[in-house]
This record gives structure tokens, sequence and C-alpha cells, in this order.
């Protein structure tokens, strides 16, 4: 009983076969892949790209229709009465404090 594969029968010839133009095919399937692959990743990045844009256009829409700060009426008769009671010159003072604050200025924004 034989059992195995016989390397002494074959010879020198090959044992196997190749289908007439796989080889070519096979470059062809290869390449295509490579395209689509291509095609997908440059879409990806493109889609990408206008997802980003989109957002930082919806974002200065939404930032210059709701102004630069929320409003906050509730401070607002509070402060009034605190401002009332300075002198001029306290006045002056708090208004320069207040110009030259980096975060009560538009420097933010």
């Amino acid at each position: 009983m034989k059992t195995g594969f016989e390397f002494d029968q074959v010879g020198k010839r090959l044992p196997y076969s190749v289908p007439e133009g796989f080889f070519e095919a096979s470059a062809e399937r290869a390449l295509g892949r490579v395209a689509r692959e291509r095609r997908r990743r440059m879409t990806l990045r493109t889609f990408s790209s206008v997802m980003v844009a989109a957002a930082a256009v919806a974002t200065g829409v939404f930032f210059v229709t709701h102004g630069s700060r929320p409003a906050l009426p509730e401070y607002g008769a509070a402060i009034d009465r605190i401002v009332v009671n300075l002198s001029d010159e306290e006045l002056q003072t708090l208004e320069s404090d207040l110009s030259s604050d980096y975060f009560l200025t538009d420097n933010l924004y």
C-alpha cells in the first residue's frame, strides 16, 4: 500500500498546472484592489475635511449670532446699587482696572 506522494515518479516535470493567463489576471486584480483602496481613502479624507470645515463654520455662526458673552441680567441690579455709591475717583479706578482685565475684555474672542 502506498502512502504519501512519490517524488521519484514525478521526475523533473512540474506536478502542478496553472490556468492560462493566471498570473496576468492576478496582477490586474491586485492593482484593482489597490486602486479601490486609494479611492476609498481619498473619499474618507475628503469627507473628514468637509466635516471639519462644516463644524468650524457652524461654530463661527453660533458665536456670531449669539454674541460673545451671555447676558447676566440678575447681576445688573446688584451692580447698579454698588456703582451708584462710588465716587468719581473710584469709578475711574474701577474703569481703568476693568478695561485692562484680559478676561473681561474682548481679547478672548
